[in-house]
């Protein structure tokens, strides 16, 4: 298990890394994760977390595209409170521009508890919480979803078999999905 609590920042958690800036490929994941501020009251901005990693990406225009593939994940995912945004997915938490993302795998649930959990929203996602980059060739089948408590009139909750939330891309850059399935 790993387990990770924060007072103030940004937490980053997965099973691998908590940030990549990398190519990953051919990773498994078992190790279940929990994290986050650990209460409420806490001053924690925001929770990244994946079954693979936290975070994947890069701002860098002329950067080469990172690439994450055939990567699983079976860990369980268990998100504590944060005072801003949760973005967990089973196997990317946040997914940033300019990566190839294929041939990944979930099989955990990706499940938020009641209003203390989190600040002000959540992205929650089989495959990422939320994507800014092409998606290709992906499955999951853990389910996703949040138990009763949250007030949908302040919360903003997004949550999605593959994303939870997929960003059109930066400009001039074309990002799809293609070839994913969920059953969960």
């Amino acid at each position: 298990e790993i387990t990770a609590q924060i007072s103030r920042g940004d937490l980053y958690l997965g099973g691998l890394a908590g940030q990549l800036n990398a190519d990953v490929s051919d990773c498994f994941n078992t190790a279940a994760l929990s994290g986050g501020a650990g209460s409420s009251t806490l001053a924690s901005n925001k929770l990244y977390m994946g079954g693979l990693t936290g975070w994947v990406g890069t701002y860098l225009e002329n950067q080469d595209f990172y690439v994450v593939e055939r990567c699983f994940n079976e860990g369980e995912l268990t998100p504590s409170a944060t005072q801003d945004a949760a973005f967990v997915g089973g196997v990317v938490g946040y997914l940033d521009t300019r990566v190839v993302f294929r041939q990944c795998c979930n099989t955990a649930d990706v499940w938020m508890s009641p209003r203390y959990t989190c600040g002000r929203s959540a992205y929650l996602g089989g495959i990422a919480g939320f994507s800014d980059s092409s998606i290709s060739d992906c499955y999951n089948l853990g389910d996703v979803g949040a138990s009763q408590g949250f007030d949908a009139a302040y919360y903003e909750m997004a949550c999605g078999g593959i994303v939870g939330q997929y960003a059109l891309g930066e400009s001039g850059m074309e990002y799809e999905i293609t070839n994913c399935y969920t059953t969960g």
